[in-house]
């Protein structure tokens, strides 16, 4: 839970967003394959449809960074 709302908060702001980003792509991929995986795509069925387009995109997050208006990029830090 406190990764989910802190690291959502923080990649929302753009505070440590790398590491936030990276932490939560794994809890989606985790989430993906455990959870989501055996009951299909569709996700009004429980399926991996939003799960996996979350952690696509917090990848991309992971990979790419803040960007020009994150706290991060004010600070002059950037995990």
């Amino acid at each position: 839970m406190f990764l989910e709302t802190v690291g959502a908060l923080c990649v929302a702001i753009g505070l440590f967003t790398r590491f936030f980003a990276a932490a939560l792509a794994i809890e989606m991929g985790i989430a993906f394959l455990v959870v989501h995986l055996p009951k299909g795509f569709a996700a009004n069925q429980g399926g991996f449809e939003y799960v996996l387009l979350l952690g696509v995109v917090l990848f991309a997050i992971a990979v790419r960074g803040g960007g020009p208006y994150s706290v991060d990029r004010l600070i002059g830090k950037e995990l």
